[in-house]
């Protein structure tokens, strides 16, 4: 999850994803990882630059080959439901 404290649709993100109750309990599953980019130095562009993230909200879901599963990448804003369809597709 690549978010920044000056983005609103990272911060819609927070309220309407991770502080939604049903979804938390599919992403225990799972581990996240949070990239704050609040403040954009060289280190973070790095990585953003690595792994092509060019800009927040961005999130990434990788398989246990630590290969990302670039079909589900999700870049702006998501609704709860639709965010749902995404994790219920992941294998």
């Amino acid at each position: 999850d690549f978010t920044a404290d000056w983005c609103s649709s990272c911060q819609s993100i927070e309220r309407k994803i991770f502080a939604n109750s049903e979804i938390n309990k599919k992403l225990q599953k799972l581990l996240l990882i949070k990239v704050d980019i609040t403040e954009y130095n060289d280190e973070n562009k790095k990585l953003m630059q690595k792994l092509q993230v060019f800009n927040p909200p961005t999130l990434l879901f990788f398989n246990k080959d630590k290969q990302e599963l670039k079909a589900i990448r999700i870049t702006g804003e998501i609704t709860p439901d639709k965010f749902k369809e995404y994790l219920n597709n992941l294998k």
